[in-house]
């Protein structure tokens, strides 16, 4: 006996407002992100008012640094590495003059990484206060030199220094760094046309914009979002907004308008592995256990990275 249609897409409907209900479903794209937030959600990474808040991003780094930094920091550098030193006006990577710039640092676990692994100059900005003071603290312990290098160790280390600051208004001049990295920033960034402006006025012509965040797609809420953030309870709550998360197409185009090259085909997805044997050792569902590190993949559905090159450059 067959059901009528009507019968089959009332059920549908009402499946799907139980979804919805639950939040299986996620929320429409913001028509702004600048002019419209969720009433109970404000960023905290870029709001002059939030520098004072409770200090509560070091678990969250350390697993940054346990799981994505050996993925990751290898990616950023050949990426800094190869598009700085290509182009006569810039300094090359390894030149005592060269500066690179890490925006929305946090504690700096990967701007020490880059520096102490990969032996670029490093700069890292943070609007937290407390995130700075920590991370000039343990910039030569250490906490700084497990940090890690991700997957390499410089035979010479580069410099490292931490400032406080907007990724608003960055607190260094004009075209002064041959290199921009962003961590896990895009995806918290209220105005990304305001960074990119900033990113574009501090780069050489020629330097490299790289970046790693989170795409605003189907997988990425359930994974992201419901899975770590709501179920797992490995983010802290209200950590990640899924409407701020960021597809490939939207910062392409971004970047396209800000005077960059850039090519989708250089982009690298990454994907947490999981480990059924290491779970049935720790009986952990999280971190260290079911999911036990990062694995680099061509898929961009979930977490991603990527560059871009300022342009005007002599080649």
């Amino acid at each position: 006996m067959s059901l009528p249609m009507s019968s089959l897409f009332s059920a549908f409907i009402a499946l799907w407002a139980i979804a919805i209900a639950v939040k299986l479903v996620p929320p429409g794209p913001f028509e702004s992100r600048t002019a419209q937030q969720e009433r109970e959600w404000r960023l905290s990474f870029h709001n002059p008012s939030a520098r004072k808040a409770p200090f509560s991003l070091l678990t969250d780094a350390q697993v940054q640094t346990q799981l994505l930094n050996p993925m990751r920091l290898p990616y950023l550098a050949q990426a800094l590495r190869n598009t700085t030193c290509r182009h006569a006006s810039s300094a090359c990577f390894s030149s005592p003059d060269s500066r690179f710039l890490d925006v929305g640092c946090g504690i700096g676990l990967g701007t020490m990484g880059l520096a102490n692994g990969h032996g670029f100059n490093m700069l890292g900005v943070d609007i937290l206060d407390n995130a700075v003071n920590w991370a000039t603290a343990h910039q030569n312990s250490d906490d700084g030199e497990r940090s890690t290098t991700g997957g390499g160790e410089a035979q010479v280390k580069g410099t490292l220094e931490f400032r406080q600051g907007s990724t608003y208004s960055l607190p260094v001049a004009d075209a002064s760094v041959d290199g921009v990295v962003a961590m896990n920033v895009l995806e918290h960034t209220e105005d990304l046309q305001r960074l990119l402006q900033e990113v574009q006025r501090v780069l050489k012509p020629g330097g490299v914009f790289a970046f790693h965040t989170i795409n605003r797609s189907w997988p990425a809420y359930w994974m992201m979002i419901k899975m770590a953030q709501d179920w797992m309870l490995l983010k802290r709550r209200r950590a990640n907004n899924w409407r701020f998360f960021v597809s490939p197409a939207e910062i392409s185009g971004l970047l396209r308008e800000h005077n960059f090259a850039v090519q989708r085909a250089d982009f690298m997805g990454l994907r947490p592995s999981f480990n059924l044997q290491q779970l049935r050792q720790t009986w952990k569902i999280g971190w260290g256990g079911l999911l036990s590190h990062y694995v680099r993949a061509a898929d961009l559905s979930v977490e991603y990275m990527g560059y871009a090159i300022l342009k005007n450059a002599p080649y």
